[in-house]
């Protein structure tokens, strides 16, 4: 499991890859509740909960609409 530091980084930067900015402090706390719920939900799945993750940030409307 990666260290809560890694993984706020990690965070960061999949929003940033995909919308352009820097994620909010709220951003970012949806990001790693959300990713902490696709854990609960895949059974501790690591790559299954970022892949879900991953799957919700490549279908936001900022991501889909990113020149």
């Amino acid at each position: 499991k990666a260290s809560s530091e890694n993984e706020t980084a990690q965070l960061h930067w999949a929003w940033k890859a995909c919308t352009g900015n820097f994620p909010t402090k709220r951003e970012a706390s949806r990001l790693a509740w959300t990713l902490n719920e696709y854990r609960k939900a895949s059974g501790g799945d690591e790559e299954l909960a970022w892949t879900a993750l991953a799957n919700v940030l490549l279908n936001l409307d900022t991501t889909l609409s990113i020149h």
